[in-house]
């Protein structure tokens, strides 16, 4: 499968089920997302989505900040602020 199809799919399943990938340890400061491979931390040229992007449209809310990421392909943890005076 290629690079695009492998996006399309996973992000796709990643908005389907958003509240699947979000760790049970969020905080008022903070929440801990476990990113699926194939899902760009910060949208691109190639990928119009991600992950920050799905963050903020789910919860409806712009003030979302990833001040990390991990490659495209691969999962794990991520530690979303909530708040920009949360980075201090």
């Amino acid at each position: 499968m290629d690079r695009r199809s492998l996006y399309n799919k996973s992000i796709a399943n990643f908005i389907d089920n958003f509240d699947k990938f979000v760790n049970k340890e969020e905080t008022e400061n903070f929440l801990v997302l476990n990113k699926p491979a194939w899902v760009p931390s910060h949208r691109d040229n190639h990928y119009p989505l991600g992950v920050i992007d799905v963050v903020k449209m789910m919860r409806n809310d712009s003030n979302y900040i990833l001040p990390h990421r991990l490659d495209i392909e691969t999962t794990g943890n991520l530690i979303i602020l909530k708040r920009p005076e949360v980075r201090s």
